[in-house]
């Protein structure tokens, strides 16, 4: 999955705050994985070239919505408490 961030290091900081493992980062991107999912991080500039189009303004709109599974409602909650403490 392909991300567009507006700053590469703090949205790798923030991933691995939450569970992600940056596998390598850079000022043009970042890898992370987490299981056996891989997400790209590049900024908007980077990510506008391969689409051809603006990024979505995500302080007026989403642009993205990331489902994670959990077993149990305390399992969710400290996911959520973990996201908002890494500033999220």
């Amino acid at each position: 999955m392909n991300l567009p961030v507006k700053d590469v290091e703090r949205s790798t900081a923030f991933f691995n705050e939450i569970g992600f493992h940056a596998m390598s980062v850079g000022n043009e991107r970042a890898k992370l994985d987490i299981g056996q999912t891989t997400i790209l991080l590049f900024p908007d500039a980077a990510f506008e070239k391969f689409t051809g189009s603006k990024t979505a303004d995500t302080s007026h709109s989403a642009e993205v919505i990331f489902s994670i599974g959990a077993e149990s409602r305390e399992e969710v909650d400290a996911f959520i408490q973990k996201a908002e403490s890494a500033g999220g």
